[in-house]
C-alpha cells in the first residue's frame, strides 16, 4: 500500500512525492481526496523549499474544486 511505503521513504523526497501522486491519482472517482492529497503535496514541496511544485499542486487541487 502506498501510504506504507510512503512512512519507508519519508527521508527519500522524490519516492515519497511520487508515492503521494499515485495514491492522489487513485482518488480519481472521489475529487474532495484528490484535492486533499494535492493540498498535502503542496505543502510537503513548500517544506523542501519547491515553490514552482506548490504552485502547481495547489493549481491542480484548485482545479479539481472548479471541475467538480
Amino acid at each position: 500500500m502506498a501510504t506504507s511505503r510512503m512512512k519507508e521513504h519519508r527521508n527519500n523526497p522524490e519516492m515519497f512525492i511520487d508515492l503521494q501522486y499515485s495514491l492522489a491519482k487513485s482518488y480519481t472517482s472521489t475529487p474532495e481526496l484528490r484535492k486533499t492529497w494535492l493540498e498535502s503535496m503542496a505543502n510537503y514541496h513548500e517544506t523542501n523549499g519547491n515553490y514552482s511544485e506548490v504552485s502547481i499542486m495547489l493549481f491542480l487541487a484548485d482545479m479539481f474544486g472548479l471541475l467538480f
